[in-house]
């Protein structure tokens, strides 16, 4: 197994409502990396029970995939506070190792440095919605592939509100202005949820409705958001970002 094919999966949450159908949020990571045309290899790491790269893994890892979860990034918990000191560290001692955060991974990485990360006073940001692509040269490039504009799932009532030192922002929404980071090379993240289908995503607003998740409203408004989205093409990024240029291992 070699540096180049091998990606790192932090699993943030179990997902079990709906494991049982689509699998935890690592498993549909590793899904849509397949989708996308990923052929490599994934190790995954459970961080809810302190398990991290050795460091005889992270001589071989390209990057690391930050899941999404339904704790708080901004909680004061245990494995939360382990894993932002962890990713950290890492950051600083590994700068050969790219990481991606999506939704909570999203908010752990504004945490680490140094972003406010709490509740949305604009709600919840439920369904797939557009985000405008900055404008920003550097990130104008990376997506180029999405042409202006991308359609991504979100289930998120938390954000994050400002921009790191040394970051940018990928782009925006009306209800979520930081959209994800970015800083090449090094860190790529997204709110969204590129991992999730429009078939989980009706599965996921119906279990939280039944459950009492969600009130009446919410849910006509939210049932007007269950509409296709681009989650292979913006993992397509992704990969792109962790395997530096394309090769045989990614479908054109």
């Amino acid at each position: 197994m070699t540096k180049d094919n091998l990606i790192g999966i932090f699993r943030c949450d179990y997902s079990l409502t709906l494991k049982h159908k689509y699998g935890d949020f690592a498993d549909q990571s590793a899904q849509v990396m397949r989708n996308a045309g990923y052929e490599g290899d994934f190790k995954v790491y459970d961080v809810i029970k302190s398990q991290y790269p050795t460091e005889e893994e992270l001589a071989q890892l390209k990057g690391i995939w930050i899941t999404g979860s339904v704790d708080d990034a901004f909680g004061d918990v245990p494995w939360i506070n382990e894993l932002c000191d962890y990713l950290y560290k890492l950051y600083t001692t590994h700068p050969g190792i790219r990481i991606v955060g999506i939704c909570f991974g999203h908010q752990i990485i504004g945490r680490v440095f140094g972003c406010g990360v709490g509740r949305n006073p604009k709600g919840w940001e439920f369904g797939t919605y557009p985000v405008e692509v900055s404008k920003d040269s550097d990130v104008q490039e990376l997506f180029e592939q999405v042409k202006g504009s991308f359609k991504i799932v979100e289930v998120h009532q938390d954000v994050v509100f400002d921009i790191p030192p040394g970051f940018k922002s990928i782009g925006s929404t009306q209800l979520a202005p930081v959209q994800g980071l970015y800083q090449r090379d090094r860190v790529l993240t997204f709110q969204g949820h590129p991992e999730f289908t429009l078939a989980f995503l009706v599965d996921l607003l119906d279990a939280r409705s039944k459950a009492g998740k969600f009130t009446d409203e919410q849910v006509k408004r939210f049932e007007t958001r269950l509409i296709a989205d681009q989650g292979v093409e913006i993992t397509r990024v992704i990969l792109k970002f962790l395997l530096e240029t394309r090769t045989n291992r990614l479908v054109n």
